[in-house]
Protein backbone atom coordinates (compact mmCIF):
# COMPACT_ATOMS: atom_id res chain seq x y z
CA UNK A 1 0.00 0.00 0.00
CA UNK A 2 0.92 3.35 -0.82
CA UNK A 3 1.84 5.29 2.87
CA UNK A 4 -0.39 7.90 4.11
CA UNK A 5 1.07 11.07 4.01
CA UNK A 6 0.92 13.37 7.20
CA UNK A 7 -0.51 16.82 7.65
CA UNK A 8 -2.92 18.45 7.05
CA UNK A 9 -4.21 17.37 2.90
CA UNK A 10 -6.49 20.76 1.63
CA UNK A 11 -8.09 20.31 -1.91
CA UNK A 12 -10.19 17.30 -1.38
CA UNK A 13 -13.35 18.23 -1.57
CA UNK A 14 -13.50 19.93 -5.23
CA UNK A 15 -11.71 15.59 -6.14
CA UNK A 16 -15.02 14.08 -4.43
CA UNK A 17 -17.48 16.27 -6.18
CA UNK A 18 -15.64 15.85 -9.28
CA UNK A 19 -14.90 11.80 -9.51
CA UNK A 20 -17.19 9.99 -6.32
CA UNK A 21 -20.39 12.43 -5.57
CA UNK A 22 -21.85 11.21 -9.22
CA UNK A 23 -22.61 7.73 -7.43
CA UNK A 24 -21.95 8.44 -3.35
CA UNK A 25 -24.00 11.14 -3.23
CA UNK A 26 -23.14 14.84 -2.52
CA UNK A 27 -23.11 14.34 1.29
CA UNK A 28 -21.62 10.80 1.05
CA UNK A 29 -25.09 9.60 1.51
CA UNK A 30 -24.70 6.53 -1.30
CA UNK A 31 -26.59 6.26 -4.45
CA UNK A 32 -25.56 3.78 -6.65
CA UNK A 33 -22.31 3.30 -5.09
CA UNK A 34 -22.29 2.76 -0.85
CA UNK A 35 -22.79 5.80 1.70
CA UNK A 36 -19.00 6.89 2.99
CA UNK A 37 -19.85 8.36 5.73
CA UNK A 38 -18.59 5.64 8.92
CA UNK A 39 -16.50 2.69 9.47
CA UNK A 40 -13.73 3.05 7.10
CA UNK A 41 -10.26 2.87 7.19
CA UNK A 42 -7.93 5.34 6.01
CA UNK A 43 -5.85 2.37 3.73
CA UNK A 44 -9.28 0.65 3.10
CA UNK A 45 -10.44 3.71 1.49
CA UNK A 46 -7.34 4.78 0.08
CA UNK A 47 -7.33 0.75 -1.84
CA UNK A 48 -10.83 0.85 -3.03
CA UNK A 49 -10.62 4.41 -4.87
CA UNK A 50 -6.84 3.99 -6.34
CA UNK A 51 -7.53 0.40 -7.66
CA UNK A 52 -11.56 0.35 -7.68
CA UNK A 53 -13.76 -2.56 -7.48
CA UNK A 54 -14.46 -4.15 -10.90
CA UNK A 55 -16.80 -6.63 -9.75
CA UNK A 56 -18.94 -3.88 -8.27
CA UNK A 57 -18.63 -1.43 -11.09
CA UNK A 58 -16.46 0.73 -9.47
CA UNK A 59 -13.64 1.97 -11.93
CA UNK A 60 -10.30 2.68 -10.10
CA UNK A 61 -8.92 5.83 -10.00
CA UNK A 62 -4.71 5.38 -10.30
CA UNK A 63 -4.85 7.82 -12.68
CA UNK A 64 -5.52 10.51 -10.30
CA UNK A 65 -2.29 9.33 -8.12
CA UNK A 66 -1.43 9.00 -4.89
CA UNK A 67 -1.46 11.98 -3.25
CA UNK A 68 -4.74 13.51 -4.58
CA UNK A 69 -6.37 9.93 -3.93
CA UNK A 70 -4.89 10.79 -0.42
CA UNK A 71 -6.52 14.01 -0.42
CA UNK A 72 -10.11 12.32 -1.22
CA UNK A 73 -9.63 9.88 1.97
CA UNK A 74 -8.63 13.24 3.84
CA UNK A 75 -12.03 14.79 3.26
CA UNK A 76 -14.66 11.61 3.44
CA UNK A 77 -12.61 10.93 6.80
CA UNK A 78 -12.83 14.67 7.80
CA UNK A 79 -16.73 14.15 8.11
CA UNK A 80 -16.94 15.97 4.63
CA UNK A 81 -15.23 18.99 5.73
Amino acid sequence: AVPQPRGVMPGGAPLYAEYCAGCHGAQRQGGIGPELTDGWEDGDLFSLIYAGVPEGGMPGFSALGSERVWKIVAFLQSGGR
